[in-house]
Order: structure tokens, then sequence, then C-alpha cells
């Protein structure tokens, strides 16, 4: 049994350290989109990029303690303070909206992509919530 959870030990490890790397290079991205001209977004993308930048520097701090301790507790605790950056930044992606698809279908994707985001950011926060409360993996 303890095999097991050495493996699984291992395999989170690694899902922290390219978390880390998806959000460096996430990052850099979002601060450049406006810079390289994407043509579906507005100037009000300048409002939100401060707080998806936020969200990412969060998640990389986040999972760089990870890294460096990964108890059950503090796991649970760690996943529950990113989501709610995460949360944050998406329901302020959501009230600015700063996308002009030009018409069609794509605004209305994009809003309830958004949408089930949230719900979904929600459903994990709480679930990360009983698990930090009752102890559970």
């Amino acid at each position: 049994m303890g095999e097991h959870r050495a493996v699984k030990h291992g395999r989170r490890k690694v899902g922290y350290l390219w978390a880390i790397i998806f959000d460096v290079i996430f990052l850099y991205v979002v601060n450049n989109l406006l810079t390289w001209g994407v043509p579906f977004l507005t100037e009000s993308f300048d409002a939100v990029r401060w707080v998806i930048s936020l969200s990412l520097v969060a998640s990389m701090i986040g999972n760089l303690l990870l890294l460096i301790y990964d108890g059950r507790w503090f796991r649970h605790l760690a996943i529950m303070a990113m989501n709610v950056f995460s949360f944050v930044a998406t329901y302020t992606l959501l009230i600015v909206f700063p996308f002009d698809f030009g018409g069609g279908p794509w605004s209305t994707l994009i809003w309830l992509f958004l949408v089930l985001g949230l719900i979904g950011i929600a459903i994990g926060t709480i679930v990360e919530f009983f698990k930090f409360i009752f102890g559970r993996d």
C-alpha cells in the first residue's frame, strides 16, 4: 500500500511542475495578446489582464508550495485558495467580456463556457472543502 501512495505522490509532484510550466507560458501569452493584435479581443481585455495574471501567479505559488510540501490538509487548502483566484478571474472575464466575434454563435458559446467554468470551479472548491474537513483524498 505504501508503494501505491508513493506513486500517487510522485504523479502529483509531476502535475504540480507541469502546472507551473503552463502558468508561466500562459502568463506570457496573456500579457502579450493585445500586442499581438488578436482580432477578437477588444481593448477592454486590458481591464481583466491583471486579474488573470494574478490568478496565474497565485497558481504558480500554490503549485510551488505543493512541490515543497504535499501534506493532505495543505493540498486541499492550497487547491481551494487557487480555485478562489481562478473563480475571481473567470467571473471578471465574464463580466467585462472583452471579446468581439463579429456575430455568430461564438459570443454565446464563450459566455456559456465561462459560466460552466464558474460552476465547475465552485463545485471543485466545495469538494476540496469537504476533503479538507473530513480528511479524505
